[in-house]
């Protein structure tokens, strides 16, 4: 079973990766740990949605890192560019990460 499988709330805007989209130490910012730290590779979406993800600095290159320890909870939030993000899972699930 895929860990990217299941429902996408506006999909009209989500674009979802698919296995060929990834290396071994590549995964969605939704799935990265608390206190680990990873490298944003690709920014999904399309159109507002994707431009806004990339204006709050989630941009190819940038380092974030998960803070808090809400494993189930919305919103989960990240450290980007010496601020705190708050996304949605669904939204995070289309940013992809390298770990490290």
């Amino acid at each position: 079973m895929n860990p990217h499988d299941g429902p996408v709330l506006a999909s009209y805007f989500q674009w979802r990766p698919d296995e060929s989209d990834f290396q071994l130490t590549q995964t969605t910012l939704d799935l990265l740990l608390s206190g680990n730290v990873a490298t944003v590779r690709r920014v999904g979406g399309v159109g507002a949605f994707r431009r806004r993800l990339m204006e709050i600095g989630l941009v190819p290159g940038t380092h974030v890192e998960r803070v808090g320890d809400t494993s189930f909870a919305d919103p989960v939030r990240f450290r980007c560019r010496e601020a705190i993000v708050a996304l949605r899972r669904v939204d995070a699930r289309c940013v992809v990460v390298e770990l490290g």
